[in-house]
C-alpha cells in the first residue's frame, strides 16, 4: 500500500472503512487495520458495497426470500 494517510473513515454499525484510489486506478476499501476489503471501477460502487460487505462478514449472507441459492466455482471445466 502507498504510505498515503487513510484520515477520512466512514463508520457503519459493522465497523469502520476507508476508500483509496490505487495506481492501476480502480478504488479500494480498507478497515481499520488497513485490512483490504471491497476493490471496483467507481469510488460510489465500492462507497456503495462496502457496509454491505463489512455486515455480510460478520453476520453472514442471508437470501433474501423468494430467491433462488445458488453456487459458483472458479474453477474451469476443460483441460487446457
Amino acid at each position: 500500500m502507498e504510505n498515503q494517510p487513510l484520515d477520512q473513515y466512514w463508520t457503519t454499525p459493522y465497523g469502520d472503512f476507508a476508500i483509496r484510489k490505487t495506481r492501476f486506478g480502480v478504488y479500494t476499501s480498507y478497515d481499520r487495520e488497513l485490512v483490504q476489503l471491497v476493490t471496483g471501477g467507481t469510488y460510489e460502487a465500492v462507497f456503495k458495497m462496502t457496509p454491505a460487505h463489512l455486515q455480510w462478514a460478520r453476520e453472514g449472507y442471508v437470501v433474501a426470500e423468494g430467491q433462488e441459492v445458488g453456487t459458483y466455482s472458479s474453477s474451469v471445466g476443460v483441460k487446457l
